[in-house]
């Protein structure tokens, strides 16, 4: 076996060596990953309308809506449908209401219609419920379902006269984040309950 033999001085330059090999894995050893750090979501800003409310035209009710937002009413066989739209604030939001005449004899079976299509466009998701009777004696009910939902606020106002039923539909991709939508919904629910506070018989 051949034994090779160093000098001092290329001892030291070989252990010098040694060290700084030795540092630069130790450094290297340290470095932390740097990761992407991922940006939070930014919605659009939406601009949401006074509450400022005016009478809807040519509907069987008193029925207050938003001062920024647009009728369109059909009728049939003494049944009145009207859309509301928020042109410039909600373009692809339409609040679909039904004005339902009734008797003493169908008033029961209208709302149990009603109240049951209600249940089905929530999916079954937690709902806000708020119940009250408006200022002309109406019984209403609003919910509110703020998870994920096409429709998240509906309506109905009955006596035995008059079935008046709503909801919101908001044209949304799938998957959409909910918060995206909650200033639109926070705002519509409040002008619908405004609706409810103040609909009565003319």
């Amino acid at each position: 076996m051949r034994v090779l033999r160093l000098g001092r001085a290329t001892a030291r330059r070989y252990c010098g060596a040694g060290v700084a090999i030795a540092i630069m894995l130790v450094l290297t050893g340290c470095r932390r990953e740097e990761r992407a750090v991922p940006r939070p979501v930014a919605f659009p800003r939406i601009e949401i309308p006074a509450e400022r409310y005016v009478s809807a035209d040519s509907v069987p009710m008193h029925f207050e809506i938003n001062a920024s937002a647009s009728t369109e009413r059909r009728e049939q066989d003494e049944t009145v449908w009207l859309t509301i739209t928020y042109p410039g604030y909600f373009p692809e939001t339409a609040i679909y209401c039904t004005f339902t005449p009734v008797t003493s004899e169908n008033v029961d079976e209208v709302i149990a219609n009603r109240t049951e299509r209600m249940a089905l466009n929530s999916g079954g998701a937690d709902s806000e419920m708020t119940r009250l009777t408006s200022q002309g004696g109406l019984d209403c009910t609003m919910t509110v379902t703020r998870a994920g939902s096409a429709t998240p606020v509906q309506f109905i106002a009955a006596d035995n006269g008059i079935v008046v039923s709503g909801a919101m539909y908001i044209n949304v991709d799938a998957g959409f984040a909910p918060d995206s939508i909650a200033p639109v919904v926070d705002a519509v629910s409040r002008d619908m309950l405004h609706t409810l506070k103040t609909i009565r018989h003319d």
